[in-house]
C-alpha cells in the first residue's frame, strides 16, 4: 500500500488547532482537576471513558458531567464500573450545548471527531478541549514507547512488554489495548517504562500537547477508519503524528519493504528499519507456534525494540516462548470433532481479515470463514479475491459491508456463501460445512455495530456459540 508523501499534520488536526483548541488548553503539569467542573464527552464501552471518570473522582473534580449519544441501557457495562458519587451526573442518549459552556474543561473520547459542533461550542466559550492520552503524556515521567499501525498493534505492544520486563521490571502496558491510560496513572508514576498502543484518533488528540514517545513503533499501514478520516491520505497522516514531536534523541522502528519509509521521512528521530528474513520467521515460529505470518512481524518489531534497549536477539527469542495469544486475535477457542474454531474478531477491516485467512489457510486443510458486518467505507476487492482462492465456504453476518463483500465475491459465491442472521446461526452453518482438519475462522473484515456493541462483544458471542455446539454434541 503506497503511503502519500505529504505527511504534515492531518488537515483536521491543523484546522482544529487554528480554531483555538490547543490555545484554550491548560498545562495540567501545573494544574489539578481538584474543584473543577469537567464534561466527559463519550463514556464508551472499551474502558477509556471509565478510566477518565475514575481519574477525575480521585483528583477531586467538583462536578463531572458524563455525556454520550448511546443510551443508558447500552452503556450499563461501563456505568457499573464507576462508583456512585454526588459529584457525578450522566446525560445519555444525547449531548446538550449547555454542558460545553462555563466548564473548566471538556475531556473528549478519542472516537469523538474534531468536527463536532459541541467541541466548537466549547472553543467558542473558551473551554479547554483535553484528551486522556494528552493528560497522560503531560504527567508521565518514565520513557514512553508508542505503538501504532493498522494491524498487530496489541500483539506487538504485548510482546514488547514481555521482552522488556527484564530491563524494566516495573513496565506498564496501556493505551488503546482496552486499558485506559488514565486508569493506570498511579502505576505510571512508579513505572520504569511505559508501552502505549496508540490509535489514529489518539494520535490526533496527542498532537495538541505536542508530545511524542521516546521510541515509536509502526507495524503497518493500510486503509481503515475511512468513515472517520475520509481518505487514506488523511488516515496515514494521522498515523504519522506518532513521530511528529520526536527529536534526535528518540527513535522510530519500522519493517523494511512495507512502504512505511515515506511515513517517517521527515522525522528527526533515529530511524531503525528492520528486515525479517525467512530464517527469522522460522526461528520465531520455533519459539512460539502462534507467531507465524503477520504475527511474526509483530515479534520481529518487539525484538528490535528490545535490542534498542540493550537486550540481544538471542535472549529476546528465548522469552518469546512465554507469549500468551491475545483474545480475539487468531485465538484458538475450541476443537470440536477435529474442527478448530478461531476467534479473529479484531480483524475489523478487509486487509486485516485477509491476513487471518491467509494464515489459517496455511495451517489447516480447509477454512470456513465467518465474515461481514458494518461498513467502514473500505474496499473489499482484495479480501474477496483471497476468499475465492483460500476459503472453502463463507458465512456472512448482516451489515453494509456484507453486501459490498458479497458483490465483490461474485459468481464464486453462488453455492459457497451462506447468510446468517445471528452469530449462533453463523457458527452452526459453518460447523455443518466443516470436517476433520478444517478451521472455522471468525475474521469479519468489518465493524461490529448493528448486531453487536463492539468487536469484543462479537468475539464473545462467537465463543459462546462454539461452546453451545460442544454441549449439543
Amino acid at each position: 500500500m503506497k503511503i502519500p508523501r505529504s505527511l504534515a499534520y492531518s488537515a483536521r488536526v491543523a484546522s482544529a488547532t487554528k480554531a483555538g483548541l490547543r490555545g484554550a488548553q491548560i498545562n495540567f503539569m501545573q494544574h489539578s482537576f481538584n474543584g473543577k467542573k469537567i464534561t466527559v464527552m463519550g463514556l464508551g464501552l472499551h474502558g477509556g471513558g471509565v478510566g477518565v471518570v475514575k481519574f477525575l473522582l480521585r483528583e477531586g473534580a467538583r462536578e463531572i458531567v458524563v455525556t454520550d449519544l448511546k443510551k443508558r441501557s447500552a452503556l450499563l457495562p461501563s456505568i457499573r464500573q464507576i462508583p456512585n458519587s454526588p459529584r457525578l451526573r450522566y446525560v445519555l442518549g444525547r449531548h446538550r450545548m449547555r454542558d460545553f459552556k462555563r466548564r473548566d474543561a471538556v475531556i473528549k473520547n478519542p472516537d469523538v471527531p474534531l468536527s463536532s459542533p459541541y467541541l466548537a461550542q466549547a472553543v467558542k466559550n473558551g473551554v479547554p478541549i483535553l484528551s486522556d492520552i494528552g493528560i497522560f503524556f503531560e504527567r508521565a515521567k518514565a520513557p514512553i514507547i508508542g505503538v501504532t499501525g493498522t494491524k498487530g498493534k496489541s500483539t506487538t505492544a504485548t510482546l514488547m512488554a514481555l521482552l522488556l520486563q527484564k530491563r524494566f521490571p516495573r513496565i506498564l502496558l496501556a493505551g488503546n489495548i482496552r486499558k485506559s491510560a488514565l486508569a493506570t496513572m498511579t502505576r505510571a508514576k512508579r513505572a520504569d517504562a511505559i508501552i502505549l498502543e496508540l490509535s489514529s484518533f489518539q494520535l490526533e488528540d496527542l498532537a495538541y500537547v505536542k508530545k511524542g514517545p521516546h521510541l515509536a513503533v509502526i507495524t503497518n499501514i493500510f486503509p481503515d477508519h475511512l468513515n472517520r478520516h475520509g481518505t487514506f491520505g488523511e488516515y496515514a497522516r494521522a498515523k504519522s503524528l506518532i513521530t511528529a514531536f520526536q527529536n534526535k534523541n528518540d527513535a522510530v522502528i519500522i519493517l523494511k519493504n512495507r512502504g512505511l519509509e515515506p511515513l517517517i521521512k521527515n522525522s528527526e528521530a533515529k530511524k531503525i528499519i528492520v528486515n525479517i528474513s525467512e530464517r527469522d520467521r522460522g526461528r520465531i515460529a520455533s519459539s512460539h507456534p502462534a507467531l507465524q505470518g503477520h504475527m511474526a512481524d509483530a515479534a520481529m518489531l518487539a525484538l528490535a525494540a528490545a535490542k534498542f534497549f540493550g537486550i540481544e536477539q538471542k535472549e529476546g527469542m528465548a522469552r518469546l516462548g512465554r507469549f500468551r495469544p491475545l483474545t480475539g486475535r487468531m485465538q484458538i477457542v475450541a476443537k470440536n470433532s477435529g474442527v478448530t474454531f478461531i476467534n479473529d474478531t479484531t480483524a475489523t477491516n478487509p486487509t486485516a481479515a485477509l491476513f487471518g485467512l491467509k494464515l489459517a489457510a496455511e495451517r489447516f486443510r480447509r477454512v470456513i470463514l465467518i465474515a461481514g458486518g458494518s461498513d467502514k467505507k473500505l474496499p473489499a476487492d482484495q479480501f474477496a479475491k483471497a476468499i475465492r482462492k483460500l476459503a472453502h465456504h463463507v458465512v456472512l453476518l448482516p451489515g453494509g459491508a456484507t453486501e459490498k463483500l458479497k458483490n465483490a465475491i461474485g459468481m464464486w459465491g453462488r453455492n459457497r456463501v451462506t447468510p446468517a442472521a445471528s452469530m449462533e446461526e453463523a457458527v452452526s452453518q459453518a460447523k455443518r460445512r466443516a470436517s476433520r482438519g478444517d478451521a472455522v475462522l471468525l475474521s469479519p473484515g468489518a465493524a461490529s455495530f448493528g448486531l453487536f456493541l463492539h468487536e469484543f462483544h462479537r468475539g464473545d458471542a462467537f465463543v459462546r456459540a462454539v461452546k453451545r455446539l460442544k454441549k449439543l454434541k
